[in-house]
């Protein structure tokens, strides 16, 4: 996706810029935040491989994560503890 500038500015406005360019600073920031997360979980994931249905750590692990996104996660549905 490109971005060229803010809807409804004519991109004379110097503060209108500089929030702009503080904007597009910080989405990436903030995605390149997200990107480590989601890095972390996939490399916890590699290093703790599990069988179907016996993916104790890995269902740990993401529901804590998700949990701390603000989810309510529940464990143990249809019957299946993973």
């Amino acid at each position: 996706m490109t971005i060229n500038k803010i809807p409804g500015s004519h991109g004379n406005a110097r503060g209108r810029r500089n929030t702009w360019i503080n904007s597009k600073n910080d989405l990436a920031l903030k995605l390149n935040l997200r990107q480590m997360n989601y890095s972390r979980s996939a490399f916890f994931l590699l290093e703790n491989p599990e069988i179907a249905y016996d993916e104790f750590k890995a269902c740990d692990h993401l529901g804590h994560v998700l949990e701390q996104k603000g989810f309510q996660v529940e464990n143990g549905v249809g019957n299946v503890d993973t």
